[in-house]
C-alpha cells in the first residue's frame, strides 16, 4: 500500500513511500518505474524531494529520516529520530529539513544531519501530522489534530496558534443544541 506521494520539482518524476518499506520512483510520462529505495526498516511515511531536484528526503516508522541521491539512488545519510517520523520537508533554499513526529518537530542541516532545533514537545497521543516552510523559508507550520503552530525557523519562538474546531465535538454540539 502506498502511504505518501510527491512530484520531483521538473514534474518529470513521483517518489511513492510504502507500506513495504520502499521509496519507488516512478516517470510520469511513462508510467514505469525507474527504481526503488531501499533500506528502511519501516514503513516509508513521508517522502520529499529537496527544491532543486537531487536529493530525496524519507521518513519512517523505523524512527530515520533517510537522504537519498534523487539520480543514482543512492543514500546519502541518515538522520536518528526519537519517533517515527510523520511528516518531512524541505526549506526553500534546500540547506534546512523540517521533521514532524509524535512529539517533536525538529530542523536539520541537510549537509550534516545535525539537528539545528527542536521545538515544542507534544504530550498527546495525537502527535504531529504534518509540517511545511513558508515559501521564503523563515516560519514553519506545524499541524496536530486541532491546531497549526507556526514558529520562527531561525528563533524557534512559536509566532501564533490557529486553533481548528475539532470535527467530532462539532458533531457532538450539533447533536446536543438540534436534537
Amino acid at each position: 500500500m502506498i502511504w505518501c506521494v510527491v512530484f520531483s520539482p521538473d514534474g518529470r518524476t513521483i517518489a511513492t513511500g510504502s507500506l513495504d518499506n520502499t521509496i519507488r520512483l516512478w516517470d510520469v510520462n511513462t508510467g514505469k518505474q525507474l527504481r526503488t529505495l531501499t533500506g528502511h526498516t519501516g514503513w516509508v511515511r513521508s517522502v520529499a524531494f529537496s527544491p532543486d531536484g537531487k536529493i530525496i528526503a524519507t521518513g519512517g516508522h523505523d524512527n530515520t529520516i533517510r537522504l537519498w541521491n534523487a539520480n543514482t539512488g543512492k543514500r546519502l545519510r541518515i538522520f536518528e529520530n526519537r519517533h517515527w517520523v510523520s511528516s518531512i520537508a524541505f526549506s526553500p533554499d534546500g540547506k534546512t529539513l523540517a521533521s514532524a513526529d509524535l512529539h517533536h518537530t525538529c530542523l536539520w542541516e541537510v549537509d550534516t544531519g545535525k539537528q539545528l532545533q527542536t521545538f515544542r514537545e507534544r504530550n498527546s497521543g495525537h502527535g504531529f501530522s504534518a509540517v511545511a516552510f513558508s515559501p521564503d523559508g523563515t516560519t514553519i507550520a506545524v499541524c496536530g489534530s486541532n491546531e497549526v503552530d507556526l514558529w520562527d525557523a531561525e528563533t524557534g519562538r512559536q509566532l501564533r496558534r490557529l486553533e481548528i474546531l475539532d470535527y467530532y465535538r462539532l458533531e457532538q454540539h450539533k447533536r446536543r443544541t438540534h436534537p
